[in-house]
């Protein structure tokens, strides 16, 4: 099976996604990856736990910005917002499409700068590699265009929505369940 690297010193290329989005290849993090997704991490951590309102990290998004959320309640907030968003109707992508999309999430979040955690990047090439499809549908738009379409790829990382693995579609958390992820 083939593997391609993403977060090295070679860029990811159109050619790579083909090959992970068409061909299944496997998505393998290079070394440098984890020191970056550290470092962003950190300082995502250190900014939510100061007292300037950091958007959609420990303050609301939309017409509620700025508002302050307590430290009990950012885990349930980030949730929230990935259902909130989660508006996509219409028929579904293909395979390959979701693949394409993980594929570029994937690379996007392994420059480092998003400050996602480690785990959620692993999760996220778990899915590439061990098959696990979130359906994602292609009609849907709020602020930016691909809100909807991003909020259906990670339902399945909070337990909702729908992929398919195997060939069968199943609940988003059966679905990694089936996939041991």
């Amino acid at each position: 099976m083939t593997s391609i690297s993403v977060g090295g010193e070679v860029p990811t290329s159109v050619a790579d996604v083909v090959a992970v989005a068409r061909g299944g290849a496997q998505i393998a993090l290079a070394p440098p990856v984890f020191a970056r997704i550290a470092a962003a991490r950190d300082v995502v951590l250190r900014l939510a736990d100061g007292d300037q309102p950091l958007y959609g990290v420990n303050s609301a998004l939309g017409a509620n910005t700025g508002q302050r959320l307590g430290p009990a309640d950012l885990a349930e907030y980030q949730r929230r917002a990935i259902l909130a968003r989660a508006v996509g109707v219409g028929a579904p992508y293909d395979r390959a499409s979701v693949r394409a999309m993980l594929m570029a999430r994937i690379a996007g979040m392994a420059a480092g700068g998003s400050g996602v955690s480690q785990h959620v990047l692993d999760a996220l090439v778990a899915m590439v590699n061990r098959g696990v499809h979130p359906v994602v549908p292609r009609l849907g738009s709020i602020g930016v265009a691909d809100l909807p379409q991003l909020s259906h790829l990670a339902l399945p990382l909070i337990d909702a929505g729908e992929a398919e693995v195997d060939g069968e579609t199943l609940p988003g958390g059966e679905a990694l369940g089936r996939a041991g992820i």
